[in-house]
């Protein structure tokens, strides 16, 4: 689990990074290629376009839907918690361990 939480961390550090490093050259992009439209750079700029583009749009959907993924993992873990709390007042747990140890017999 802790490496999960490790690499979620990077992978969010490294999306926002990404996605802040890119929004202004992006930005700059799209004016120049409304203003350069049948040149020979507006062309350049056309062909260098769509990675940029798909870069952002990866970055922020990612980044759009943290919020809700995170929420979701947090109500995985409080109901686990939970479980377990409940199991340790009723004793359950002791039961299941038993019921496991015959399973694997």
């Amino acid at each position: 689990m802790e490496l999960v939480n490790s690499m979620m961390k990077t992978l969010n550090q490294w999306s926002r990074k990404i996605h802040r490093w890119l929004a202004l050259p992006f930005a700059l992009m799209v004016i120049a290629l409304l203003l350069a439209r049948d040149t020979s750079v507006g062309m350049a700029l056309q062909r260098v376009q769509p990675p940029i583009m798909l870069a952002m749009v990866l970055t922020g959907g990612y980044l759009f839907l943290l919020p809700y993924l995170s929420k979701m993992q947090r109500g995985r873990r409080t109901a686990a918690n939970a479980r377990q709390r409940t199991d340790a007042v009723t004793g359950r747990s002791e039961l299941r361990s038993m019921r496991e140890a015959e399973k694997t017999r």
